[in-house]
C-alpha cells in the first residue's frame, strides 16, 4: 500500500506557483480575492530623484464593479471598507522592501461620444451599431477576464507560463488583458478601433 502524497508527483499547481512578485501578480490576486474590484492598478511613486521613482513604494488606484459606482454618495460606506480591505490584503501579501500607499477610489466619469460613421449596406446597421459600441467599451474599459487553462493552452501558453505567481482560484488572467491606467480618451485610437468594425467603411 503506497501513500500517494509522499511517493506521487506533485502537481503544476504545487510546484510553478508562488507567492506574489511583480506588479501584476498583486494586482491578479487582487482581482481573484475581492469580488467587489472590477480593476486595480499598481503604479510606483514618482519623485523628483534621479531615479524618477521610490524604489518599492506604490500607490494604488481601484475601480470598483458598476453596481457601486452607479451611486459613489450612497456607497461612501462600502467602498470605505473596500477601500480598507485592499489596503490590508496587499500589506498581507507584501515582500520585503515593498510599501503600499492607502488605495484611491477612482470616481467615474461620464465620456461624450461625437461620430459619423459610414457603413456598408449589405450589412445590418444596428449590428454594426452595437459592434461599434463594444468597441468603445473595450478601447475606454478594457475589461480583465479569467480564462480557463484549457483556453491558455490553446493559445500557446505553456504550463510554465500559466502558473507564474501566485495561485488564482477563478482560473488565468493573460497579462495582456492588465493594462496600464488609461488617464484620457484619444480620438484617433477610438477611430482605429472603430474603423475594424465589419462593416464599417469611414470615421
Amino acid at each position: 500500500e503506497i501513500d500517494p502524497s509522499p511517493h506521487a508527483f506533485y502537481r503544476k499547481a504545487d510546484m510553478l506557483t508562488s507567492a506574489p512578485v511583480t506588479v501584476n501578480d498583486y494586482r491578479k490576486l487582487v482581482l481573484d480575492e475581492i469580488e467587489e474590484v472590477e480593476n486595480i492598478w499598481i503604479e510606483p511613486v514618482q519623485t523628483w530623484q534621479p531615479s524618477g521613482c521610490t524604489k518599492g513604494v506604490y500607490r494604488v488606484f481601484i475601480q470598483v464593479e458598476d453596481d457601486i459606482a452607479e451611486d459613489m454618495t450612497a456607497n461612501a460606506e462600502t467602498i470605505e471598507k473596500l477601500a480598507a480591505q485592499v489596503d490590508f490584503f496587499l500589506q498581507s501579501y507584501r515582500n520585503i522592501g515593498e510599501d503600499f500607499e492607502p488605495s484611491i477610489v477612482l470616481q467615474p466619469q461620464k465620456v461624450y461620444i461625437k461620430a459619423e460613421i459610414f457603413v456598408d449596406n449589405r450589412h445590418a446597421p444596428q449590428e454594426i451599431l452595437a459592434r461599434v459600441c463594444n468597441a468603445f467599451e473595450m478601447t475606454l474599459h478594457p475589461p480583465v477576464r479569467f480564462v480557463s487553462d484549457a483556453e491558455m493552452y490553446i493559445n500557446g501558453y505553456t504550463a510554465e507560463e500559466m502558473y507564474a505567481g501566485p495561485l488564482l482560484q477563478k482560473g488565468f488572467v493573460v497579462d495582456s488583458d492588465l493594462q496600464e491606467r488609461k488617464q484620457t480618451a484619444d480620438p484617433a485610437e477610438l477611430m482605429k478601433t472603430v474603423s475594424e468594425v465589419p462593416g464599417v467603411v469611414k470615421v
